[in-house]
């Protein structure tokens, strides 16, 4: 695959995300800020790969204090 087609893929699939999951993000974040807004706590789990999204929330993000990483000793290498 040229560096051109792969492109053209990966924004072909960034497009398809954007308009079919634009609603539901919006959605998803406003859960999130009006827990955040209410003082509630936000807890993530993931097993094996699926822990990057928790990951993102803890770790990358700062740290909100407000996010509780599920992580059970053992699910991760």
């Amino acid at each position: 695959m040229s560096t051109d087609a792969y492109f053209e893929q990966a924004i072909a699939a960034l497009r398809a995300v954007m308009e079919t999951q634009r609603e539901p993000m919006a959605q998803a974040a406003g859960m999130l800020a009006d827990a955040i807004a209410d003082g509630r706590s936000i807890f993530s789990f993931g097993a094996s790969h699926s822990f990057i999204l928790t990951e993102e929330l803890v770790y990358r993000t700062g740290g909100l204090m407000l996010i509780n990483p599920i992580y059970p000793h053992g699910m991760n290498l």
